[in-house]
């Protein structure tokens, strides 16, 4: 009979045979003492290599702060960083970087993907901005790094930890149009070796804003019914080192529960439907400091749970998800030039989607690797590697190549070559009736070439930087009636999609005497096409993708004087097709946003007080074909940050 020899398994041994090793080799070392001041804040050693070639973005500290008592679609819709596909206030909110779905761009929280097991996807709108201390995003393909479903790009959200801070108190509140009231407090306390906070939240919003509805005769003046949002939760963290300095520990835990109507598109009744949302998440990090060996332990416990009201008469949608990760990362300071990195990963799901989807079970197991090289200060060159099992079945190697020159003055050269994959969901498999339990993975190669330009002249600060990307997915899953049954929709490998572009980022920042003047401003070029498609005849071939527009362009600029401050954001979006035969599509348009604000600094605390237009020029305008977005509403908002120092004792 043929033994089955798990390679995981043997990669679990060898961590294990080489850990007493790392403490032999360590006891000839000088220990790298570790203080909250000194600890990598970033969620894991994977960090500082799994981007390299890539370009990061991340919101800039001026519009974060003014958007934290709102959620990420705000703090990333607003900032024009990204594209995202919006149902309205409070309602479902994605990504489409660089033409990918929603379900191609995980979110990380710490290091750990929240994307739903059932369906892949993960709404914006159920993340607020104050849980979220660090956000970041790369657009370009991480699976290497990061595992499945990171061909588009990452959203990274992180919570930082400071030292020596003693009591700090923040709070930051925000009213407007519609019933707007959104409220945070987060209240923390740190010294050199332990710290500590808790995040509180409550945003309500009535959503109430009158449209014409396009959908009927002569246009007639509607109101918005059935789009309320109501969500609150809260967030702690504890972190403390050992006496010795030579160990760290972090543990989180985050509670939300929202409820919210979804309102009925323009060609619609309204029919109640109501969605409430229900989830726990809890981590743990254990992170060992020597002067060559660096070790983590990472473990998570995700549970969600969503109740789905489908009208009178009709029987609820219930889906409740668990899903277990445990993670090791190793990091070995082979020399000054080369460091290796090695990480294992296993996460199991379980799921139930009443009526749909029945109890089902899952376990994903992948290794990581990774290599940086540094042959001397203008170069920096890493491979990654990744392999994963699932069920029994290893999927295709995937990996990176990144590379970064520092050898032209003001000028950093980045490239990566990748090859990136996306698991199926719960959902395509096993959705009753027209799951498809064959599905391969989505399987893409990347490729991204980026110039970086920084200049400090006097008073003058420039940031540029200019990226062209290509990335090809093959076996893309794509729901579509079933041949069998019209009326039945499955999925697929239906499809190849070819994306390419250009993304322009560019800040200027200029500082005289009591003057201060920031001008943002990024502009985004994809074509995203369907390549090749297994559908006879298919009328996709050759057209960009539903909903992915060609041209995005954002800009900020921002005045301020003796504390006082103006800021203008203006963003334009292309043209949209809803239909794959390029049929019907949704226009062009542009949205403007004006903000006018003071800061107000004290001993140990400072406020911010704004006043905010949004659509400024009163645009009609729909993200998703019938569904009216708000015309020019309000907001005023606070911030207030109290500091006591701890006193330092001698």
């Amino acid at each position: 009979m043929k033994r089955y020899c798990n390679p995981f398994v043997v990669l679990f041994f060898l961590v294990a045979m080489l850990l007493p090793t790392f403490h032999l080799y360590a006891q000839d070392t000088i220990v790298k003492t570790i203080t909250l001041s000194n600890v990598d804040i970033l969620p894991s050693l994977r960090t500082d290599i799994a981007n390299p070639g890539l370009t990061i973005e991340k919101t800039d500290s001026i519009q974060s702060s003014r958007y934290s008592a709102g959620t990420l679609t705000d703090l990333l819709g607003q900032n024009g960083i990204t594209f995202l596909k919006s149902y309205g206030g409070g309602n479902l909110a994605t990504t489409t970087i660089r033409g990918a779905s929603a379900s191609q761009t995980p979110l990380l929280w710490n290091g750990i993907n929240l994307q739903s097991p059932t369906n892949g996807g993960l709404d914006l709108s159920l993340v607020p901005a104050i849980i979220c201390d660090n956000v970041s995003l790369q657009n370009g393909g991480g699976s290497s790094g990061w595992g499945s479903g990171a061909i588009g790009g990452v959203i990274q959200t992180n919570n930082l930890l400071s030292a020596n801070e003693g009591w700090k108190i923040k709070y930051v509140g925000q009213a407007g149009s519609f019933g707007e009231q959104n409220h945070g407090i987060k209240i923390g306390f740190s010294n050199s070796r332990f710290y500590a906070d808790v995040r509180m939240y409550r945003q309500i919003a009535e959503n109430n804003f009158t449209y014409r509805n396009l959908a009927k005769d002569s246009f007639p003046i509607d109101t918005m019914q059935n789009s309320y949002f109501f969500q609150q939760g809260m967030m702690g963290q504890v972190a403390w080192t050992t006496k010795s300095q030579k160990q760290l520990f972090v543990i989180r835990s985050w509670y939300q529960s929202s409820d919210r109507g979804i309102p009925p598109s323009m060609v619609e009744v309204n029919n109640d439907l109501r969605q409430k949302d229900e989830f726990s998440r809890t981590m743990g990090n254990w992170k060992l400091y020597l002067n060559k060996v660096e070790l983590e332990i990472k473990s998570a416990v995700l549970t969600e749970y969503m109740d789905f009201y489908q009208g009178y008469n009709q029987p609820n949608s219930y889906t409740h998800s668990i899903s277990l990760v445990n993670e090791v990362d190793g990091k070995i300071r082979i020399s000054n030039k080369i460091t290796n990195t090695i990480g294992v990963n296993d996460t199991w799901s379980k799921a139930d989607v009443t009526q749909y989807v029945p109890i089902t079970k899952q376990n994903r197991a992948s290794v990581f690797d990774a290599v940086k090289f540094l042959p001397n200060e203008n170069w920096n060159l890493v491979l990654n590697l990744r392999e994963e099992e699932l069920q029994g079945k290893i999927t295709p190697l995937v990996g990176s190549i990144g590379a970064e020159y520092y050898g032209i003055k003001f000028i950093t050269i980045k490239n990566s070559f990748s090859r990136n994959y996306r698991l199926p969901t719960f959902n395509d498999l096993y959705w009753q009736p027209g799951g498809n339990s064959d599905l391969k993975p989505e399987d893409s190669w990347n490729e991204d070439f980026a110039v970086v330009f920084k200049y400090k002249y006097k008073n003058v600060t420039i940031d540029y930087s200019v990226t062209a990307y290509y990335r090809i997915t093959e076996n893309w899953i794509q729901w579509s009636p079933s041949s069998a049954n019209s009326a039945i929709w499955a999925p697929s490998n239906l499809k190849e999609v070819w994306s390419r572009g250009f993304e322009h980022r560019g800040k200027v920042n200029w500082i005289k005497n009591k003057f201060e003047s920031t001008f943002i401003g990024g502009y985004d070029y994809v074509r995203a096409t369907t390549e090749q498609s297994k559908v006879p005849n298919d009328v996709s071939i050759g057209k960009q993708l539903v909903y992915v527009p060609t041209n995005h362009f954002y800009t900020l600029l921002q005045i301020s004087y003796l504390k006082y401050y103006i800021a203008y954001n203006h963003q334009f979006n292309g043209l949209r097709f809803t239909t794959t035969d390029h049929s019907t599509y949704l226009p062009a348009y542009d949205m403007a946003q004006l903000t006018i604000g003071k800061r107000v600094d004290f001993k140990n605390s400072f406020g911010d007080i704004f006043f905010r237009v949004n659509n400024l020029y009163n645009k009609e305008y729909q993200n998703i074909v019938w569904r009216p977005m708000p015309g020019r509403n309000f907001q005023v908002g606070i911030t207030i940050d109290f500091n006591k120092k701890k006193k330092s004792k001698v």
